[in-house]
């Protein structure tokens, strides 16, 4: 996204974080005219819009792409907000959903109706922040999307959403801070923060700068050295990252490696291997029940292996 000439950061996160809800224009682009360009982006499915096209100004970066939260936000107003209200009650997220389904699946039956009922209420509780009393506002709706898109796991989401549901009870303008940070500096359009952008980026949510654990939470997998949306909230929100390893251990002490491929159906062991997960500064292995120790407390001695797996937040 492009501050306009003379701004600031600071500023076009004051002018964005007042209302999320995009003006109606002549002229955009809709969001299934462009393909997914990294795991930090889904695309929403091209569904023909409920209501007359509206369409507002597209943000664009350097690269010439719009902002994944423009486009997101052009398909909540088109496709998904179908009285223009700028909310989502139950009942219309049950009809949205409802509605999709019977363009791809036909008539939904009775059975398939109460399922979807349950799928509705199991979405809605996802979604809701507690920002907009019994409906959801079109920041929750981001919010969820964009969450979908790059967390981990759906525990992983489950868990930094805790997290923000108690920072919002102290700080209601804080999510609309966080995306218009993320647009300001999402400067690719591919849903990603390039690290050239990292400071300024925290200082619109409220840190000085980036918190120093930071660089802990990349992957050694040749992946841009950046954060994806749901790295950038967990860190604004103060988790901290933590390297994740795997202590493999040779139980055989390595005798193993000498018994004979014969006497094994042909088959060559380098070792009758037993692990444990290294994580937060302990060792979780399974003995019976998973169970929890010091490194120099696991009973198998020292790892033969130690590889890194990644890293997490908490």
């Amino acid at each position: 996204v492009t501050v306009p000439e003379g701004g600031s950061p600071a500023s076009f996160a004051h002018s964005r974080s007042r209302t999320l809800h995009p003006p109606s224009v002549a002229g955009g682009l809709s969001p299934s005219s462009r393909s997914p360009r990294s795991r930090g982006w889904r695309s929403p499915s091209s569904k023909s819009p409920s209501s007359p096209s509206k369409s507002i100004p597209s943000p664009t970066g350097a690269s010439g792409q719009p902002s994944i939260l423009w486009l997101l936000r052009d398909h909540f107003v088109n496709n998904v907000d179908a009285d223009g209200s700028g909310h989502l009650s139950r009942d219309d997220l049950f009809e949205h959903i409802k509605e999709n389904l019977e363009e791809d699946e036909g008539t939904l039956n009775a059975e398939d109706i109460e399922l979807l009922r349950e799928v509705e209420r199991c979405r809605f509780s996802e979604m809701d922040l507690g920002l907009g009393g019994e409906d959801l506002g079109m920041a929750e709706w981001l919010h969820f999307m964009l969450l979908r898109a790059s967390a981990p796991s759906h525990v992983a989401a489950k868990h930094l959403n805790r997290h923000l549901r108690k920072a919002l009870e102290e700080d209601l303008e804080l999510l609309g801070r966080i995306h218009a940070a993320f647009e300001y500096a999402d400067c690719q359009g591919d849903g990603l923060i390039r690290q050239e952008k990292w400071p300024e980026a925290f200082e619109v949510v409220g840190l000085g700068q980036p918190p120093d654990e930071i660089l802990e939470d990349r992957e050694e997998d040749g992946s841009p050295w950046a954060l994806s949306y749901y790295e950038f909230v967990a860190h604004a929100l103060g988790l901290k990252a933590a390297v994740v390893e795997l202590a493999l251990y040779d139980l055989s002490q390595g005798v193993a490696q000498w018994v004979p491929p014969s006497l094994l159906g042909g088959h060559k062991l380098d070792g009758v291997w037993h692990s444990g997960l290294r994580v937060f500064g302990k060792e979780f292995w399974y003995g019976g029940v998973i169970l929890e120790s010091n490194y120099k407390d696991v009973p198998f001695g020292e790892p033969a292996a130690v590889i890194r797996l990644g890293s997490t937040l908490r």
